[in-house]
């Protein structure tokens, strides 16, 4: 598989995530505040308290940036304004949702893995990040991250 495996992290009352552009960096939005994390490795950068009424939009799923994101807006899927992250990477790799299952596989060798359950929690959103280097799939109460191998 060309992908792997970086981290599993607990996150209760998740709501909405996003990539951000052209970098290795997802903001996570939950119902007790907003977290930065790098998807290389999946360590927490940063993390902030705020109450989402303050900083995020439920019509559009554009949070406010903070910490090192301060000043910008970005834009995030999941139980508000949707899921609309891309399901199918550049060199044929997609991800669908089959039985509570979410599927990663490959239309040229035709390989398939299961990469996530949402059976014990609500599914938000999944996909693949704009540079196509990563993959995540949120739930109501986990974040999963993979990246790319290096082969």
């Amino acid at each position: 598989m060309s992908w792997e495996f970086v981290k599993n992290i607990s996150v209760g009352g998740l709501i909405n995530i996003g990539f951000i552009s052209n970098s290795d960096f997802l903001i996570v939005v939950s119902h007790n505040g907003r977290g930065i994390f790098d998807c290389s490795n999946g360590e927490k950068l940063a993390r902030d308290y705020e109450e989402s009424l303050n900083v995020f939009d439920y019509e559009t799923g554009i949070v406010d940036g903070f910490d090192f994101l301060s000043g910008q807006k970005i834009q995030t899927n999941g139980l508000f304004a949707g899921d609309k992250l891309t399901k199918e990477a550049q060199d044929d790799w997609t991800l669908e949702l089959e039985n509570k299952e979410i599927i990663l596989s490959s239309k040229n060798s035709l390989q398939r893995f299961v990469v996530g359950n949402c059976e014990l929690c609500e599914l938000k959103a999944f996909g693949f990040a704009d540079n196509h280097k990563y993959f995540v799939i949120a739930t109501s109460c986990d974040l999963t991250i993979y990246k790319r191998k290096n082969d």
